[in-house]
């Protein structure tokens, strides 16, 4: 289950799939990430775009119910009801 979590909270926060797949495969944040804190966690590829550049996308991605990136506020909840089929 914890791969689901990981991936629906991922899909529903907007960040892209790729940075998703590679948390999910044991990527690690790291201090000098400028994003570092906010709970995402960038690919090796998408470490390349610019900071503006991903919180657009993740916005863009993101789920409605929740505040825009980098505040999760509601995550835990939605997320929850996304795993039990409560949508």
């Amino acid at each position: 289950m914890e791969l689901r979590w990981w991936y629906v909270t991922g899909k529903l926060c907007g960040f892209p799939e790729c940075c998703i797949i590679s948390f999910a495969l044991g990527k690690k944040a790291h201090e000098r990430d400028p994003l570092y804190g906010t709970g995402y966690v960038p690919c090796s590829r998408c470490a390349n775009h610019s900071v503006s550049f991903l919180t657009s996308l993740i916005n863009k991605n993101r789920d409605a119910r929740l505040s825009p990136f980098p505040n999760d506020v509601g995550l835990v909840d939605i997320t929850k009801s996304q795993i039990e089929g409560k949508t």
